[in-house]
């Protein structure tokens, strides 16, 4: 059973009132031998001490739980004791099991004491708050009910992050405390809340102090005032954050609190924004370049699920996502460059506003400005002319303004440019839609996000090699031209029929086709063996395509790509401006 420390003793000891205080004089404490004991030296083998050691013992209890610890010793000492006679019942439906030892009393009773003593004991009392400490125990070891006012002291699930932390003021670990409380005795129910109380202020989370800013970033203006009543600046603005149990680094507890404060929505903008300190290839700053935006930090950037984000919180959010999205993974690297794209003008970020803005349908807009190409998912129709409208914020040059472009060409009737762009599978994808490749996304997701994407930009050269070699691969085909056998043949493959193996698809490169094909072609198709005996290659460049298994969306792109860039714009009238951002990106925090 569970070990129990000085504190377990001196708390459990509490329900008896056995402890006595420095405030307490000798004259109230307990003399179990009041007219002298027959021999100090006589041992006893329930205390594991002689008798006077008990006497000495007994001498640091207060009279209330005299008679309860030490009426085996009285006995066994050979003093003088008259027995009392009690009306305390603990126990009125009796034991199930009475000699089951009362744990939650085994660091203050020098002896075990059983379910049986320890009702036997109760027997003799007339105090009504010491029966009730009785059935206390009784309740948590012996199964007796609780009493009246009193309950089993549950400890929440969270109490202690850190079972194993070791506590000066209660001098055991918080685990062995919080089990205490938990195992221990029926306790009243005022004195369970003050219990859980103590146990949270000594072993609870610890709260840790976190900058504003993540690693690698500084605020913009450290000496601004973020407010105003106590002039504190922005310099001293933190973060009490909860340390996270299993983060030995509180870098990452950190990051969570920061995440947890951005949900709020507030951001202290007197302070500017999150500022990278050192330049890097791999993390994801709002602007490309990792320069500072030159708009402020409190000005409208993009419409978002919970309303309007400021340039200050894309910042923050893209400071917070940057071990995510990093450039060295091809999702991070879209999501980064997509976000860079929606906020780049809106928010002045220099590289990107020195270009020429997007313009999806040229000079003179789209032919007719009212045809719907879908909903926004911020609600209404969304229409050619907010489209083009919505791309007069994205920089010409930018991957957004390609896809927009390659997509109104069929939906709105634009010309785009005329740019190579990323290739798909000329025959439609060879596997099901859903088989997810070694980018971590499924052929459909890695499909749309290569429409429209120039030839020569990194996103199309890092995803189209594993589109082509994992959406569409060249399919086993042993017999090219058809079987010539029946299709009731019998082949060596699993006992298989030729018939049966026509249905089974894997790609040409794939050990049981390398393996089983040329079996295939010996039994189903024998012609296809050439003159020196080798098998001809079962590859084949006509290969029809599954209509169940293919799940291409290459013939149905212009709506549903143009839907997903621009179903997001949204009208933001500042200054009398009407300004338009677009959407492209679910955020994380």
């Amino acid at each position: 059973m569970l070990l129990r420390s000085a504190a377990t003793a001196l708390i459990t000891a509490s329900f008896f009132g056995t402890v006595v205080t420095q405030n307490e004089t000798n004259a109230t404490t307990c003399n179990f031998c009041p007219e002298g004991l027959p021999d100090k030296d006589k041992y006893s083998d329930v205390w594991n001490m002689t008798c006077g050691e008990i006497s000495a013992y007994a001498k640091l209890t207060s009279p209330l739980g005299c008679e309860t610890m030490f009426l085996p010793a009285t006995i066994e000492c050979g003093c003088s004791y008259e027995i009392p006679e009690g009306n305390c019942d603990i126990c009125p439906e009796g034991l199930d099991y009475p000699d089951d030892p009362v744990w939650s009393l085994s660091g203050i009773m020098p002896y075990n004491l059983t379910c049986s003593g320890l009702v036997g004991i109760s027997t003799m009392s007339n105090e009504s708050h010491l029966c009730d400490s009785y059935a206390g125990f009784a309740a948590a070891d012996c199964g007796c009910p609780v009493p009246e006012g009193y309950v089993l002291c549950d400890v929440p699930r969270g109490t202690v992050p850190e079972p194993d932390r070791f506590s000066e003021e209660l001098n055991t670990t918080c685990g062995e405390f919080a089990d205490m409380i938990h195992y221990g005795p029926a306790m009243p129910n005022e004195r369970c809340d003050m219990s859980l109380q103590f146990l949270s202020s000594v072993c609870g989370p610890e709260t840790i102090e976190c900058a504003f800013c993540p690693e690698g970033y500084e605020l913009q203006y450290p000496d601004a005032i973020y407010d105003n009543e106590t002039n504190a600046v922005c310099r001293d603005f933190v973060l009490n954050v909860t340390k996270t149990p299993g983060f030995d680094n509180s870098e990452m507890s950190c990051n969570i609190g920061r995440s947890t404060y951005f949900n709020t929505g507030a951001y202290p903008y007197p302070c500017g924004f999150c500022v990278p300190t050192t330049s890097s290839t791999e993390r994801c700053d709002m602007c490309a370049d990792g320069s500072v935006p030159t708009g402020a930090a409190e000005d409208p950037a993009m419409m978002a699920d919970n309303g309007v984000m400021s340039c200050g919180q894309v910042s923050y959010s893209t400071a917070l996502q940057s071990q995510f999205m990093k450039t060295s993974t091809f999702l991070g690297d879209l999501m980064c460059i997509t976000t860079q794209d929606a906020v780049a003008i809106t928010c002045g970020c220099s590289a990107e506003t020195s270009s020429e803005p997007c313009s999806v349908c040229g000079p003179d807009g789209p032919a007719d400005p009212d045809v719907a190409v879908g909903q926004s998912r911020f609600g209404g129709a969304l229409t050619c002319g907010e489209v083009s409208e919505a791309a007069s914020n994205i920089p010409g040059k930018s991957l957004t303004c390609a896809k927009m472009q390659y997509s109104a060409e069929d939906t709105c009737d634009c010309t785009s440019p005329d740019v190579e762009t990323c290739g798909s599978c000329p025959g439609g994808m060879t596997v099901s839609g859903y088989t997810e490749t070694s980018l971590g996304q499924n052929c459909i997701w890695l499909e749309s996000s290569l429409l429209g994407v120039p030839a020569d930009h990194r996103i199309c050269k890092t995803g189209a090699s594993v589109f082509a070699a994992e959406c569409c691969p060249e399919m086993c085909n042993p017999c090219p031209d058809g079987f010539t056998a029946s299709e009731d043949t019998v082949t060596k493959v699993s006992g298989l029929t030729c018939g049966a193996l026509a249905n089974l698809k894997v790609p040409a490169n794939d050990a049981l086709c390398l393996e089983k094909g040329p079996i295939v072609t010996q039994s189903c198709c024998p012609h296809s063996i050439n003159d020196t005996g080798s098998v001809d290659d079962p590859a084949s460049e006509d290969r029809a395509t599954d209509g169940n298994t293919t799940d291409s969306i290459t013939n149905n792109t212009g709506d549903a790509i143009l839907q997903e860039l621009a179903s997001d714009a949204v009208l933001l009238r500042i200054a009398g401006n009407i300004v338009f951002t677009v959407i492209t990106i679910v955020f994380l925090f």
